[in-house]
């Protein structure tokens, strides 16, 4: 199975905090001085290995040109304007081609309360940054709890300098699905399935002076059929608009997109 999609993410450089007399504190993230807007297209194939039907791999290929827009607007614009929050200023901002390929490798096997626990391995090559991980985590097969826990090492990249990121991170994701289309199909027909989820995470990016920053993140994942679309905030869990702050994903699944299609 494949899937092709389009993820806008953004990474700002101030906060729409504001001092008494309503002017912007301008105070930046860490030290990286600009904001960026990453706007890619994602294409990635998942399969079993011939003797394993139970080790699953995944490979993503991602790309597009990186700029203030359509994120700035979707931000401020949108969320804020729902929210009635403040908009985020923005001084200096990125302006590139940007793109990335992904590999990881996954065992799944049966865990207790028979819930699919699974174990594996990953890199990442990218302009941004670069990176290697390990993971493990368990997901409900439709509805209920599921987490992953990730730790990773880091290498920066063109948009993520070395001075602005940490040589290690990890991260904690804990969600919850919600089968709207079991319990609301009788009444409206087919309904989409929720999953809302937190993530914390320690490292990745730096401060000023080299320390790790640690990061809350609230997303929520709306699954319609093939359709998915997720957006992810920092508002939501720390009421903060800075650095890595806010994005959306917009994918479709579909065996057409599968890797006997495109990778050979």
């Amino acid at each position: 199975m494949g899937q092709i999609g389009i993820h806008l993410d953004r990474f700002t450089e101030f906060d729409k905090k504001k001092d008494a007399a309503g002017n912007p504190i301008l105070t930046p993230y860490n030290g990286l001085r600009e904001t960026i807007g990453f706007n890619a297209i994602a294409l990635s194939t998942t399969g079993k290995f011939v003797r394993s039907t139970t080790t699953l791999y995944r490979v993503t290929l991602h790309g597009g040109y990186t700029s203030d827009q359509p994120t700035r607007f979707l931000q401020n614009k949108v969320v804020h304007a729902i929210a009635a929050l403040d908009e985020v200023p923005v001084a200096k901002t990125r302006s590139a081609w940007d793109g990335a390929v992904t590999l990881d490798v996954n065992h799944w096997v049966a865990g207790p309360l028979k819930l699919p626990v699974f174990a594996g391995a990953g890199l990442a090559f990218g302009t941004m940054n670069s990176e290697a991980f390990l993971q493990t985590g368990f997901r409900a097969p439709h509805a209920g709890l599921s987490a992953v826990v990730r730790v990773g090492g880091v290498s920066g990249g063109d948009a993520f300098p070395s001075r602005v990121v940490t040589d290690h991170y990890y991260t904690v994701q804990a969600s919850v699905r919600l089968p709207l289309d079991d319990w609301l199909a009788a009444l409206w027909g087919i309904m989409p399935e929720l999953e809302l989820g937190t993530t914390y995470t320690r490292g990745l990016f730096a401060d000023t002076t080299g320390a790790a920053i640690s990061e809350r993140f609230v997303t929520l994942k709306v699954a319609w059929g093939p359709l998915t679309i997720e957006t992810w905030n920092d508002a939501w869990a720390g009421n903060k608009d800075q650095g890595p702050t806010y994005g959306l994903r917009v994918y479709m699944r579909s065996a057409a997109f599968a890797g006997s299609r495109w990778l050979h």
